[in-house]
């Protein structure tokens, strides 16, 4: 039987904080969402130099573009951003060794080696739920984040002031079980040293998921107060776009759309959008960037045209992995994207 709204509302215990009106003005009409040139495609580096020139540097092998990239990067959102880059080279190249033996004492190649262990360890364990992960591979899964967390803590240790270790630290502590209590430890670490990590917050949202220990009402109050108490202007309030989707991950396309659609959960996305990357003060950052993947994609799949235009319009082609790539089951995000954008824009005014 089909559940209605209301009941696949209240069955993930949703309770909307506050929901906002459509925004005024003249509808948006094809000629604010052009047709892309070309199909969207999947960059890591989201068109950001900076970004590129650290992934050629290691695909080559030359961790001294890596070194160089984090080592400008002030600003501990765009550190967190490019040692993701570091950590999403495939297996374990023989660079991240090197610049730990070149660097003895250095605080920053452990940090690199150590979140690369964490998505090594991932890579073992495999995107799929726990129960469809064999035992082998979790005993890997788990031998490789304590390798990991041994890099991190010590990297935290030699650069006491530096947030990353304790962002990549909560990764790490979600796939060893570490429990809730544990986590906001380690995620008071990083707001104690920088108050809206937008990295932190995505990761301690996670370890208040259902799936990671949590439940959805913790999930959903840990993101409400985030939301309400970020600055206007920053993406934070775009962990409401992700809680919303975590409880339907397994979920068909029907009942996400229905509850997608349903007018206070649409209410609340236009709030939490019009406070963060919608917001007269928000500044373009590598934030807004994934924000806007999260709420396009909410829009998108619950109906809200115009809602889903906005985003749209604000990215162009940056396509960022998530949302899309979970609910590809793990295939082509950039394909998502590009049909999502596209029927959007079909159901435009002309």
């Amino acid at each position: 039987m089909t559940r209605s709204h209301e009941n696949v509302r209240t069955s993930y215990g949703v309770r909307p904080m506050r929901t906002s009106t459509p925004p005024d003005g003249p509808p948006l009409t094809r000629r604010d969402l052009p047709a892309l040139p070309a199909r969207p495609v999947l960059d890591p580096a989201l068109g950001i130099d900076e970004g590129a020139l650290v992934r050629r540097g290691l695909a080559a092998g030359d961790w001294r573009a890596a070194k160089e990239a984090l080592e400008r990067a002030t600003d501990p959102d765009a550190r967190y951003w490019l040692l993701d880059l570091c950590a999403e080279q495939k297996g374990r190249p023989d660079w991240l060794d090197d610049w730990v033996a070149a660097e003895p004492d250095g605080a920053l190649p452990l940090l690199v080696r150590g979140a690369h262990g964490v998505k090594w360890a991932w890579e073992a364990r495999g995107p799929y739920q726990a129960r469809y992960t064999g035992d082998d591979a979790m005993v890997v899964f788990q031998h490789r984040l304590v390798t990991a967390e041994d890099d991190l803590l010590r990297a935290a240790s030699r650069d006491p002031n530096d947030p990353t270790p304790w962002a990549c630290l909560l990764t790490s502590g979600r796939g060893l079980g570490v429990g809730v209590p544990e986590l906001e430890r380690r995620f008071t670490e990083v707001t104690v040293r920088h108050r809206w990590h937008v990295g932190a917050h995505g990761g301690m949202l996670m370890g208040t998921s259902r799936k990671w220990g949590g439940t959805h009402d913790l999930m959903f109050d840990f993101a409400r107060e985030a939301a309400s108490l970020a600055p206007a202007g920053s993406p934070i309030a775009g962990l409401l776009a992700a809680a919303h989707l975590e409880p339907y991950l397994f979920e068909s396309k029907a009942r996400m759309a229905a509850y997608l659609s349903h007018p206070e959960v649409r209410g609340e996305l236009r709030w939490a959008a019009e406070r963060s990357v919608l917001h007269p003060d928000a500044v373009p950052t590598l934030g807004t960037i994934h924000a806007h993947n999260h709420f396009a994609y909410c829009f998108a799949a619950g109906g809200d045209v115009q809602a889903a235009a906005r985003h749209f319009a604000a990215l162009g082609g940056r396509v960022a992995k998530q949302p899309w790539f979970m609910f590809t089951r793990f295939s082509s995000p950039a394909r998502l994207y590009g049909r999502h954008r596209r029927a959007v824009r079909r159901r435009l005014p002309r």
